[in-house]
């Protein structure tokens, strides 16, 4: 952010709750988002995919990890606990709306394919671009 501020780059992804400060400010201007559909918080910035780019989607995402010999049950009751937090909808107004951020919450299963998912779809933009990825 500071670097965008600077003029030091011309273009920037990030989380929208630190931009929306700067953009409501006027130090800087939205132009799309990476996801796949649009945020509530900003319904009129259109998504890349609509903005020319179709199949874009750059999704933030977060998944909590526990050691690899951990007890089954024990996984579950971490992940249902997690899940009942997301979903709270006293969070939903006053820390995820704020933060313009949607969890989804979900089951171990769920977040090993969405980290696999993303592994090979990052690797295949890598191949087909040549951008090399750590």
């Amino acid at each position: 952010m500071t670097a965008l501020l600077a003029g030091d780059v011309q273009l920037l992804a990030l989380n929208p709750t630190a931009l929306l400060p700067h953009a409501t400010g006027g130090r800087v201007t939205i132009v799309a988002q990476t996801g796949a559909a649009r945020s509530p918080r900003l319904p009129d910035v259109p998504t890349v995919a609509e903005s020319g780019y179709p199949g874009f989607e750059a999704s933030v995402w977060m998944v909590i990890a526990a050691p690899a010999r951990t007890p089954p049950g024990a996984v579950r009751r971490l992940a249902d606990a997690f899940t009942r937090v997301v979903k709270d909808p006293a969070l939903k107004s006053t820390l995820w709306d704020a933060q313009a951020i949607d969890p989804a919450g979900g089951t171990p299963e769920q977040a090993r394919r969405l980290v696999e998912g993303e592994r090979e779809r990052w690797r295949r933009f890598g191949r087909e671009t040549g951008f090399a990825l750590e």
